[in-house]
């Protein structure tokens, strides 16, 4: 993603705006997937760790 020129700071954008826009909110130990909550702190510290802006 950052190679291609986009700013991975973006993801997180993408995240929090998905989340907002949930109407229902799974607890995470049912899902299959990780909560917005966890992908987004997952996300943060990736970019961090990456020197990524």
């Amino acid at each position: 993603m950052v190679r291609a020129g986009y700013r991975a700071s973006e993801s997180i954008a993408l995240w929090r705006l998905m989340a907002a826009q949930r109407q229902t909110q799974t607890p995470e130990f049912a899902s299959t997937h990780p909560s917005d909550s966890t992908r987004i702190q997952a996300l943060e510290r990736y970019i961090q760790s990456k020197g990524y802006n």
